[in-house]
């Protein structure tokens, strides 16, 4: 039978030399009671250990929760509880992507969820960015609010009003973001022609509802000038040397191309960004996305020498002397074609008839210069050019022009005596031409103007040079008159700038 705890004797340690005291030795038990005093001794005794049992368990309970807090470990930051980085699905294009920034400040003209940015570099007296703005229009009306245009400043040192059309699109920008900026954008372009004139970029503002005042106080800060300069920094670092040139999701492409051209990057990137965009990145940041990795210069260039190319970049322009070449068309001409040619090729024959359309259709405005590329398996071509050539030394440019019309008429009946025959007819001389032949003469001609075409690339007949940008083949004559259009439109407006029409194609194929 359970009697209750006994007292168990403790010895206390004091600071003190006082003797130690114990507890009283434990007493006989008393007399059993009965009854109620009993049941009030043994519920005081059961409750007094109660009490130090629950005593006990909560000092016990404080010190097993203070040991867990020392013991967790540090909280987990809010980040590392994100979901984790989206899987972009494999780029076809990776390793020709530029990274092309679209600030804030950057105009803007589409909507910042489209799934195709075109980041365009351009100034407003190009013509051939002129004729680009065409073309994107109609792309974004194609595709509806899937593509975004984006513009940055390279106004150019051979146009004298680029850098003043600039500012005066920068500060539309400022005085009306995005709308305001398409608004000159437009209207600089359908002026291109007339930007010289002192009035034009003035009439300009007026149209776009500009502030004036505010222009003309941005223009004489020079507030601009640090925008204008950080936008060619860019195109430098890029390599974007002419304009205009557009990076289509950030892949490049160079110069006025032609719209089919355009359409098929725009289909691959749309079919691209859509992937990107199912992955789950949100439809604003799906470009940053797609260039995050892409270049920020041009590839580095081969540590082996450059060959040949196989044939000119049409955009790039290229220095083609005249020299002492036959010419038809006054030395002040606006526009001059340098055509590779030989006299055995048919389809240089076939485009004799085109080249005299463009003549009567541009006049004084058009030069025509010839030059020489008589190819090998053709093995009367070297005789008719020796012929030609004796035929230029001896009577000029007007014979040599003569005897290029009977050689082309006469293709198929070029053997010596022919060509004695023909140049006859124009006046020269039998017996030099026949020792020209003889002699296989003038071969220094005919390996110069070789030696030109293998230089610039044009190793085929017939090739052009048309202002400097090249044209290769026998085309159509809207293919000539195009390129003859653009840049007649450009020497039109060097010439009311001040420049004489003498210099204008040194200057237009200057390096």
């Amino acid at each position: 039978m359970d009697q209750g705890p006994r007292p168990v004797p403790q010895t206390i340690a004091m600071h003190s030399h006082a003797p130690q005291q114990q507890w009283p030795a434990p007493q006989a038990a008393p007399p059993k009671t009965s009854g109620p005093s009993l049941g009030l001794v043994l519920g005081l005794g059961c409750g007094g250990f109660g009490l130090l049992l629950m005593f006990v368990a909560a000092a016990l309970g404080a010190y097993w929760m203070v040991s867990l807090e020392e013991d967790a470990p540090p909280p987990v930051a809010i980040e590392e509880l994100a979901p984790p980085p989206v899987a972009m699905p494999v780029d076809p294009h990776a390793g020709e992507r530029f990274r092309v920034p679209v600030l804030p400040t950057t105009p803007a003209r589409g909507p910042a969820d489209a799934l195709v940015t075109i980041v365009e570099i351009g100034e407003f007296q190009c013509p051939y960015c002129a004729r680009a703005a065409g073309t994107l229009t109609q792309l974004q009306s194609e595709y509806p609010g899937t593509i975004r245009v984006a513009w940055r400043h390279n106004p150019l040192p051979m146009h004298a009003q680029a850098r003043d059309a600039a500012v005066l699109a920068a500060e539309a920008y400022a005085q009306g973001g995005d709308a305001s900026f398409w608004r000159t954008h437009d209207a600089l372009f359908a002026n291109q022609s007339n930007l010289s004139a002192p009035t034009t970029l003035r009439s300009v503002a007026v149209q776009a509802g500009l502030d004036t005042a505010a222009w003309d106080r941005a223009a004489a800060s020079r507030t601009h000038d640090a925008t204008i300069s950080a936008d060619q920094a860019l195109a430098s670092q890029l390599g974007a040397r002419g304009t205009p040139t557009f990076f289509i999701n950030g892949r490049l492409l160079s110069g006025a191309q032609p719209i089919e051209r355009f359409r098929e990057i725009v289909r691959e990137e749309l079919t691209y960004a859509q992937s990107v965009r199912d992955a789950g990145v949100a439809p604003t940041a799906v470009y940053d996305r797609i260039v995050e990795h892409g270049r920020t210069s041009p590839a580095p260039e081969p540590a082996a020498a450059p060959t040949r190319p196989s044939r000119p970049d049409p955009e790039e322009v290229h220095r083609v002397p005249v020299l002492d070449s036959p010419r038809l068309g006054p030395d002040d001409a606006l526009v001059t074609v340098v055509v590779f040619s030989d006299f055995q090729c048919p389809f240089c024959s076939r485009v004799v008839p085109t080249l005299t359309q463009l003549r009567q259709r541009y006049g004084a405005d058009l030069r025509i210069v010839f030059k020489h590329n008589p190819l090998p398996f053709h093995q009367r071509a070297a005789p008719a050019a020796r012929a030609a050539i004796e035929v230029h030394r001896e009577r000029g440019d007007a014979a040599f022009f003569q005897m290029h019309d009977l050689l082309f008429e006469n293709q198929r009946s070029l053997e010596d005596e022919d060509l004695v025959r023909y140049a006859a007819q124009v006046g020269a001389s039998r017996t030099r031409v026949r020792a020209a032949l003889a002699a296989e003469g003038h071969r220094d001609v005919i390996a110069r103007d070789q030696a030109l075409a293998a230089q610039l690339g044009a190793r085929g007949t017939p090739s052009f040079f048309i202002n400097g940008h090249a044209l290769t083949g026998a085309q159509p004559l809207t293919a000539f008159t195009q390129r003859v259009d653009t840049e007649l439109a450009e020497a039109r407006a060097r010439v009311a700038a001040g420049l004489p029409r003498a210099s204008v194609y040194e200057a237009v194929t200057a390096p």
